[in-house]
C-alpha cells in the first residue's frame, strides 16, 4: 500500500512539473494611446496621460494592463503608448508620423501576446479615413486611418509571427473607425474587443474603469 502511495504522489509531481511553462509566465506588450500612458512605465519622451489624481487612478496595479497581467500571472513586456497619439499619421489636424502607432509597431520587445488599443484619437481628432488599401502606400495615404490600419496589422503580424495579437477598440466612436477596424481585423484573423460601459473620468477610464476594461479583454486572451 505503502509504494502504491508513493507512486502516486511521483505521479502527482511529475504532472504538475510537465503542466508547468518550461519558458515561465507569457509576456505582454502594449501599443497605445493615453488609455494605456503611465508616467514612468513608457518610454522616455512621451506623453503620459497617468497618474490621474482626477481619475483616481495613480499607480501600475491600477493600469488595465496591469491588472490582466496580474489576473493572468502574465508579465509585461513593454507599455509602448503616447497620449494623444493617432494610429495613422494625422491626428487633430497635424501629420505627426513620430507618435503614430504605425511607427511604433517595431519597439515591443519579445512579446507572447499584443495588446492594441488604438483609433480613439483618429476617431476625436478626424483623421481623414481613406481607402482600404493592403501594399505600396505613400505618406498622404498612411496619413488616412483605414491605409495606416492595415500597415499596423500586416507590420505586427511579420514582425510578431508567434504573437497572440488583440484590438482594443473604444466605445462611442465614429462609425467609420468602428467599421475600418472591424473590417481590417476580420481579414487579418485579429480579435476585437469592442468596449462597452466603461466608467470614465474626463472620457478616460477612472479607478472603475481600469477594471471594467481589463475584465472585457480577459476573456479574449488564449492561456
Amino acid at each position: 500500500m505503502k509504494r502504491i502511495l508513493t507512486a502516486a504522489v511521483l505521479l502527482a509531481i511529475s504532472v504538475a512539473v510537465l503542466a508547468k511553462d518550461p519558458q515561465g509566465p507569457k509576456k505582454v506588450s502594449v501599443l497605445g494611446d493615453s488609455y494605456s500612458a503611465l508616467a514612468g512605465i513608457i518610454p522616455e519622451g512621451y506623453a503620459p496621460y497617468y497618474p490621474n489624481e482626477a481619475c483616481e487612478v495613480v499607480e501600475q496595479s491600477q493600469m488595465w494592463w496591469q491588472i490582466i497581467c496580474d489576473k493572468c500571472g502574465f508579465e509585461i513586456e513593454k507599455v509602448n503608448a503616447w497620449s494623444g497619439s493617432a494610429l495613422c499619421n494625422t491626428g487633430y489636424g497635424a501629420y505627426n508620423p513620430t507618435s503614430a502607432f504605425i511607427g511604433r509597431t517595431s519597439l515591443l520587445g519579445n512579446p507572447d501576446i499584443i495588446l492594441i488599443c488604438g483609433g480613439t484619437n483618429d476617431s476625436w481628432g478626424r483623421s481623414p479615413i481613406g481607402d482600404y488599401k493592403y501594399r505600396n502606400w505613400n505618406d498622404e495615404e498612411l496619413g488616412c486611418f483605414r491605409p495606416a490600419m492595415v500597415k499596423l496589422l500586416k507590420d505586427l503580424r511579420k514582425n510578431y509571427r508567434k504573437a497572440q495579437i488583440i484590438f482594443v477598440l473604444n466605445s462611442d466612436l465614429s462609425y467609420d473607425i468602428d467599421h475600418s477596424v472591424l473590417k481590417v481585423c476580420a481579414k487579418y484573423k485579429v480579435p476585437v474587443v469592442e468596449l462597452h460601459d466603461i466608467s470614465k473620468t474626463y472620457d478616460h477610464p477612472n479607478k472603475e474603469g481600469m477594471q471594467q476594461f481589463a475584465d472585457q479583454v480577459i476573456p479574449f486572451i488564449k492561456k
